[in-house]
C-alpha cells in the first residue's frame, strides 16, 4: 500500500505542475485576445474609475446652445424653421463665438421654402382640377420665388458670414459623401508594413445636409457615435474615411475652425517602427491648430469624463432673442444641440446613463483644449501580460514549494498593490494600467494550483492513515499525515542533538501541591506548554514528557544543517522564559496564595550518532530516538544541579556551535561511563560570545584550567578566587574546584593524572 501511495504522489505531483501551466498559459492567450467579458470587466474597472474621480476643467471654452424643453414651447415642435437657426447663428456669431457647431442635419428643404411651396401647391391643384395641367408653372414659378424668401438660402448666407461647422454622418447606406472640406496631411514613418489609413473605419455614404448649407459652412464634422457592445461610449472618433480622403468628426472641425487652421496634420505608425510598438500600427495623433490629440490606432479617442456640472449651456430660446450677456460667448466654441427627451438624441456614458449626444462633442473638446488625455499604449498592454504571467509561475511554484498561504497572501498583496498602483497612474498620469485581468490571471492560476494541491495533500493524508492508522500512535499517524515526505518505516541511524530538561526540586514542589493536584497539573501544563513551543520555534522535535522532564531532539525527521547550534539556542531561549514564566506564575490567579516558589530548570545537550524512528510495540508505535547520545544527554541534564549551571553541552554540541559563548567546566567520566567527556557550559550566544569581558573572562578561566591539570594548586586558588567575581553565575562551580584542589593538596592525584572527574551520582 505504500509503495502505490507513494507512486500516486509522484504521479500527483507532475500533474501539480502541468496543469497548472497549461491553466496559465490558456488564461493569459485569453485575456490577451480579450472576449467580451474580459473587455467587460476590464472597462468596468476603468469606469468606475472615471466616476471616482472624474476629469476636473481647467479651462472651459465651450458652451452648449441646448433646444431645451423650454425652447419647444417657444418655438413649436421639432424641426424648426431654418429662420430660428439662422437668427440663433447670427446673434451667437455677433456676440463673439470663434466657432458655432451645429448638432443638427439639414438634409432637406425647409418646408416653407420657394421650391417646397411650389411643388406643394402644384400637386394640391392638380388633384382638384385637372385642368390645371395647363398652366404655365414656369411663369409662375419664377413669380413664387420672387415674392417669397427662401429660408434655406437665409440660412446658407448665416453659415457663410460665420464660423460654422455642419453635421454629418456616414452611414451603410445614402447620399454620396461630399467632398472634405478639411485638408489632411499625413506624416508617415516609411517603416510602415501595410497602409495605416486602412485602420480607420470607412464609409461608402452619408446623411448630409444641402449642397448651398454645404458649400456655405465653413466646416462639416462627424457626429458618428463609437458605442461599445454594452451600449456605453468611451470613446470617440476623431475621424473617419471615405476611400483615401479623412474626414474629421465634429470636436475636431470646431477646434480647427476656431483656429483658422486650414488643414489638419495626422501622425501614423508602423510595426515596426518604436512608436508602433508602444502604440500599434496605424494613426497615432493628430495635429488641429495648436492642440496635439493622442489616438487609438483607428483614430479614436478615449474619453475622459467630467462631471455634467461643468457643462456650460444656454438655452436656444435666450439666444434667439438675444436675452443673455454677449460676453458669455466671447471667444468660446458653441455647440447648437438638445437635451431634450422627444427628440431622442441621449447616449449613455460611463458617468451618467443618459446624457444628450451633444455634450460627447463638448466633452472631447474640453479634454483636448485642457490636454487631459487617458492613454493606453500597447507596451503598457504588454508589460501587464508578461508581469502576470511571471507572477503565476512563482504562484506555480510556491503552491508547490510552500503550500497555499503563502501563495494565497502573496496574491492577496500583489492584487491589492496592483489596484493601487493603477489607481495612482489614472489620478496621477492618466494612465489606464488595467488591475483586473492579471489578477484574473493569477488568481486563476492560484486556483488551480492550489486546488490540485489540496487534492493530492488530502489523497497523502488520507493514503497514510489507511497503510499506518492500524500500528502507529494516532497523534503520529497526524503528524505524518501532514508531512509524508518525512515518514521513515523502521529507525534510522543519524546524527541528532539530544536535549533533556528538568525542573529542580520538582519533587518538593508536588509535596507542596499535593493537596490541590489540580493546581500542579495546571503548572507543569503551563511549564512544558511554554517550553515546548520554544522547542517547535527552533525546528525541534518533542520526544516525549516524563512527569516534569522534557526530551527533544533536532535533525530528524527534518535534517536541519546546524542542528547544534539550533539547540543551543532553543536552551538560552528556555532559561530566558523560565524567568518571565516565573513571574507570570507570581501574578496567576489560579495560583495565588497556595504557592510562590521560583520554577528552575537544567538542561542537558548532546549530539551523537543515534537510531531514530518508529520505536514501540506492534499495537502502538511512537517516534523517538535511542542510543548513547540519549544516555549523555541525560546524564548531561543531572550534572547541570552539581556544577549549579543552567545548561551543559557535550563535546560535539560544543564544537559544532563554538561560536556561542561556552567554557569547558570539566572532563569528566559520567555514571555508568567508561569513557571521560569534555563537558561545557553555555552561558550566552554569539554575540557575548565576542564580548570584550566575556573574551576577557574565558582566557582567564582558561588558564586556571591549565593550571588545575597542571596541578600548579596555587595559582588555580588564586585564578579560581579572581574568577568567582567575574563569572558570578559559575561560583558553585568554582568552589567544586577549590574543594578538590584542598582535597589534592592533602591526596596529591600522581603524576599520571590526567584531569578527569569521576561522576558519582547522575
Amino acid at each position: 500500500m505504500f509503495v502505490r501511495l507513494l507512486s500516486f504522489l509522484k504521479f500527483t505531483k507532475i500533474v501539480g505542475w502541468v496543469l497548472p501551466l497549461i491553466v496559465l498559459i490558456a488564461v493569459t492567450g485569453m485575456v490577451w485576445g480579450l472576449p467580451r467579458p474580459l473587455e467587460a470587466l476590464q472597462n468596468a474597472v476603468f469606469d468606475q474609475y472615471n466616476r471616482l474621480h472624474p476629469r476636473q476643467v481647467e479651462n472651459n471654452p465651450v458652451f452648449i446652445i441646448d433646444i431645451d424643453e423650454k425652447s419647444l414651447e417657444l418655438f413649436g415642435q421639432f424641426p424648426w424653421p431654418r429662420q430660428i437657426f439662422s437668427d440663433i447663428i447670427t446673434t451667437a456669431s455677433a456676440s463673439g463665438a470663434a466657432a458655432i457647431g451645429i448638432d443638427v442635419m439639414f438634409a432637406e428643404p425647409d418646408r416653407n421654402s420657394p421650391s417646397e411651396v411650389l411643388a406643394n401647391w402644384k400637386s394640391l391643384q392638380m388633384m382638384e382640377d385637372a385642368s390645371q395641367a395647363s398652366l404655365n408653372w414656369d411663369v409662375l414659378e419664377k413669380d413664387i420665388m420672387k415674392n417669397i424668401v427662401d429660408p434655406d438660402g437665409t440660412l446658407a448666407k448665416a453659415l457663410r458670414n460665420s464660423n460654422t461647422v455642419l453635421s454629418m454622418a456616414f452611414t451603410d447606406d445614402g447620399r454620396s459623401i461630399p467632398i472634405s472640406k478639411t485638408g489632411f496631411a499625413i506624416q508617415k514613418t516609411n517603416l510602415e508594413l501595410v497602409d495605416p489609413l486602412l485602420y480607420v473605419p470607412q464609409s461608402s455614404a452619408a446623411i448630409s445636409n444641402l449642397d448651398m448649407l454645404h458649400e456655405a459652412a465653413s466646416g462639416v464634422g462627424l457626429i458618428n457615435a463609437k458605442i461599445d457592445s454594452d451600449g456605453l461610449i468611451r470613446t470617440t472618433f476623431t475621424v473617419l474615411r471615405h476611400e483615401q480622403q479623412l474626414y474629421p468628426a465634429m470636436a475636431i472641425e470646431l477646434l480647427r475652425v476656431a483656429q483658422g487652421a486650414q488643414s489638419l496634420i495626422v501622425k501614423t505608425t508602423g510595426v515596426r517602427s518604436e512608436a508602433g510598438f508602444s502604440s500599434g500600427a496605424g494613426l497615432s495623433r493628430i495635429k488641429v491648430g495648436q492642440f496635439i490629440v493622442p489616438v487609438e490606432a483607428d483614430g479614436s479617442m478615449r474619453l475622459y469624463y467630467t462631471e455634467r456640472k461643468n457643462i456650460q449651456r444656454i438655452p436656444a430660446w435666450k439666444v434667439a432673442t438675444r436675452d443673455f450677456d454677449p460676453l458669455f460667448m466671447s471667444g468660446k466654441i458653441g455647440i447648437i444641440g438638445s437635451s431634450a427627451a422627444g427628440l431622442l438624441d441621449n447616449r449613455a456614458t460611463p458617468i451618467d446613463p443618459v446624457t444628450p449626444g451633444v455634450e460627447i462633442h463638448l466633452q472631447a473638446i474640453q479634454q483636448i483644449v485642457d490636454g487631459q488625455f487617458l492613454t493606453r499604449p500597447l507596451l503598457l498592454k504588454f508589460g501587464e501580460i508578461a508581469l502576470a504571467f511571471t507572477m503565476g509561475l512563482l504562484i506555480i511554484a510556491l503552491v508547490e514549494l510552500t503550500g497555499l498561504i503563502f501563495p494565497t497572501l502573496l496574491w492577496f498583496l500583489t492584487s491589492l498593490s496592483g489596484v493601487g498602483f493603477s489607481w495612482w497612474s489614472y489620478t496621477e498620469k492618466m494612465m489606464l494600467v488595467d488591475p483586473a485581468n492579471p489578477i484574473f490571471i493569477t488568481g486563476a492560476t492560484l486556483l488551480t494550483a492550489g486546488a490540485l494541491r489540496y487534492i493530492r495533500n488530502e489523497e497523502e493524508r488520507r493514503g497514510v492513515r489507511n497503510a499506518f492508522g492500524q500500528y502507529l500512535a494516532p497523534e503520529l499517524v497526524e503528524v505524518i499525515a501532514k508531512n509524508p515526505k518525512e515518514l521513515q518505516l523502521g529507525g534510522v541511524v543519524k546524527p541528532l542533538t539530544v536535549m533533556f530538561t528538568d525542573i529542580r526540586d520538582f519533587t518538593s514542589i508536588s509535596e507542596g501541591l499535593s493537596q490541590t493536584p489540580q493546581l500542579l497539573t495546571h503548572l507543569i501544563n503551563r511549564f512544558l506548554t511554554t517550553m515546548s513551543g520554544l522547542i517547535y520555534n527552533r525546528q525541534g522535535t518533542i520526544d516525549k514528557y516524563i512527569g516534569d522532564c522534557i526530551m527533544a531532539f533536532w535533525n530528524a525527521p527534518t535534517d536541519l544543517e546546524n542542528h547544534e547550534r539550533l539547540s543551543c539556542l532553543a536552551a538560552l531561549d528556555m532559561q530566558k522564559a523560565i524567568k518571565e514564566l516565573n513571574h507570570s506564575l507570581k501574578n496567576d490567579p489560579e495560583l495565588k496564595g497556595v504557592w510562590s516558589s521560583q520554577l528552575a530548570m537544567g538542561i542537558g545537550l548532546n549530539t551523537g550518532e543515534t537510531l531514530v524512528g518508529n520505536i514501540g510495540s506492534d499495537q502502538r508505535f511512537n517516534y523517538s530516538a535511542l542510543g548513547d547520545a540519549v544516555n549523555v544527554a541525560a546524564r548531561l541534564e543531572g550534572q547541570t544541579k552539581f556544577y549549579g549551571v543552567d545548561i551543559l553541552l557535550g563535546a560535539q554540541t560544543a564544537e559544532a556551535a563554538s561560536d556561542m559563548a561556552m567554557l569547558e567546566i570539566d572532563l569528566i567520566t559520567l555514571k555508568g561511563k567508561a569513557e571521560p567527556e569534555r563537558i561545557y557550559v553555555l552561558m550566552g550566544d554569539n554575540d557575548k560570545a565576542i564580548d570584550a569581558d566575556f573574551l576577557s573572562g574565558k582566557a582567564m578561566h582558561e588558564r586556571m584550567l591549565e593550571a588545575y591539570k597542571g596541578q600548579n594548586w596555587r595559582l588555580a586558588i588564586d585564578l579560581l578566587n579572581r574568577l568567582e567575581a567575574v563569572f558570578p553565575e559559575l561560583k558553585k562551580t568554582y568552589r567544586i574546584y577549590s574543594t578538590r584542589i584542598d582535597n589534592f593538596r592533602h591526596y596529591p592525584p600522581g603524576e599520571n593524572w590526567n584531569g578527569v572527574y569521576v561522576a558519582t551520582n547522575k
